[in-house]
């Protein structure tokens, strides 16, 4: 796996043809997973929802390049927050599976019950999985391993976008979980373990 980083401001334009290279490797299986760490502000295309805030641009982009060359791409968030810009962008499609662990409640955005499923030809393909403050790394994997086990085994994607936000790990300051690196590294060698192109974005 390439840790790629950079800093910033660069150009938008040099930020979307890295960002799509970075696609371009793993359709070329040029690596089998790679990362990123850029932030990106630039324009939606019009056919996307323009609420959508910058770091869920950079995914949705993401995810539209690797649907050039996969049938199925599933998304993972272990954000903090619910992931739903990106859930948003895919909710009516069947090609891209969101799933999203997160905070739910008194908390920002306030979205992601476990009722919301998707809609349309994407009917359940939106997973949320609500959870209360305080969730640690062993109370974390057990929900994580079997949700997305069965997530795998079912959806059969041909790419994974996992996305691992750092306010979820303890003592962030708008956070209120109590993950440590090593929980998210798990998520990470999980996923990893399903040798399908992997992009893991922070």
């Amino acid at each position: 796996m390439y840790v790629l980083s950079f800093p910033l401001p660069l150009p938008p334009a040099f930020l979307l043809s890295f960002f799509l290279s970075l696609c371009l490797c793993l359709k070329e299986r040029v690596s089998h997973a790679l990362a990123q760490w850029l932030r990106r502000l630039m324009p939606l295309p019009p056919s996307l929802p323009p609420s959508l805030p910058p770091i869920s641009q950079d995914i949705v982009l993401a995810i539209l390049e690797l649907l050039k060359y996969h049938p199925r791409v599933v998304y993972i968030d272990i954000d903090i927050h619910h992931g739903d810009g990106v859930e948003e962008a895919f909710y009516c499609t069947d090609r891209v599976m969101t799933v999203s662990f997160h905070k739910y409640g008194d908390f920002f955005p306030g979205t992601g019950n476990i009722k919301d499923m998707g809609s349309k030809a994407g009917k359940h393909y939106s997973v949320n999985v609500p959870l209360e403050e305080g969730i640690d790394d062993a109370s974390y994997e057990r929900v994580f391993k079997p949700v997305m086990e069965k997530v795998m085994e079912v959806y059969q994607p041909t790419a994974v976008v996992l996305q691992c936000g750092a306010d979820s790990l303890t003592g962030d300051r708008l956070g209120c979980f109590n993950l440590t690196l090593k929980g998210h590294a798990k998520c990470v060698e999980m996923m990893k373990s399903y040798n399908v192109p992997l992009l893991i974005l922070g």
